[in-house]
């Protein structure tokens, strides 16, 4: 009883003094940098969040995006599935997972991705067009129109997506006529 007293004197004079960190500084600093485009620094910002609290999905869908935006890709999937252990649902780790793949050229797991983040955000324009471009790289067409369309009808100021839309149509027509 005495040893678990001291034990928590010491955790209170430690955060009483500054010592102990504070799991969402880090996070809050992370996203800063992410927002900035300073991906490596944030990387290791997200690492510090994570050393103190590992249960933080968002934590680690973040660190996954930012280890995308390095071209980090087999990393930046493990991160999205640390955050997926932890919210088998959560939609933007399945988001980043899929562009991940997607960047790896692995269209096909890309797509399922897609479709787990769709199963819980289905109003997700950026999803829809993400799903798109993973259809479009595998050469079909036809269900990328129809995930560009579902993008643009969520935000029909996508430029992106319609963009992307015309862009399969034309590849698709060029399919057509030959």
């Amino acid at each position: 009883m005495k040893k678990m007293i001291a034990v928590f004197l010491l955790f209170a004079v430690l955060f009483i003094a500054g010592c102990v960190e504070d799991p969402s500084d880090w996070k809050s600093r992370g996203d800063e940098l992410l927002s900035t485009d300073h991906y490596e620094e944030a990387v290791l910002a997200y690492g510090r969040a994570l050393d103190l609290d590992p249960a933080d999905p968002v934590v680690w869908n973040n660190r996954g995006y930012a280890l995308y935006q390095l071209n980090r890709y087999d990393e930046a999937v493990q991160s999205s599935d640390s955050a997926l252990l932890i919210d088998p649902v959560y939609a933007d780790a399945w988001n980043t997972r899929g562009g991940a793949l997607a960047a790896s050229g692995f269209f096909e797991e890309a797509i399922v991705s897609y479709d787990r983040a769709l199963e819980s955000d289905f109003e997700s324009a950026i999803v829809w067009n993400n799903r798109g471009v993973a259809l479009a790289r595998l050469g079909r067409y036809e269900e990328a129109v129809e995930s560009y369309d579902r993008a643009l009808a969520l935000d029909p100021e996508y430029a992106l997506a319609g963009s992307n839309r015309a862009k399969a149509i034309a590849r698709l027509s060029r399919m057509e006529t030959s």
